[in-house]
Formats: C-alpha cells, sequence, structure tokens
C-alpha cells in the first residue's frame, strides 16, 4: 500500500468539499440578492402607483 494514498485521499476530498461549499454560498448569496432585488421592485411600484403622474404638457404649463 502506497504510504502517500490516505494524504492524497483527504487532499482530494477536501479539494472536492471546498468547491462544493463554495458553491453553496454562492447559490444562497445568488437567491438573497435576488429575493433583495424583487423587494426592491416592489417598493419602487409600490410608490410610483401612489404618485402623480408626471405628465410632460404639465410640466410646459407650470414653466409657462
Amino acid at each position: 500500500m502506497n504510504p502517500l494514498r490516505f494524504p492524497q485521499k483527504l487532499l482530494e476530498d477536501w479539494a472536492v468539499s471546498s468547491q462544493l461549499n463554495a458553491r453553496r454560498n454562492a447559490m444562497l448569496a445568488s437567491t438573497a440578492l435576488a429575493q433583495h432585488r424583487a423587494e426592491i421592485l416592489d417598493v419602487e411600484e409600490f410608490f410610483a402607483a401612489r404618485r402623480p403622474h408626471d405628465h410632460p404638457h404639465d410640466r410646459a404649463a407650470a414653466h409657462g
């Protein structure tokens, strides 16, 4: 049996585990960012629906 096999296996397992954890963290971050973007859009739509609509002819009349 190769005496270096055990440390080599540990190193290979660490690399795979590290990659899986990094991928999981990236997916979680991506999901959190998508949720945050959706919340921002909801808030923008909420306020847009409640502010007076700005029409170009209203601005021209105001500057008279």
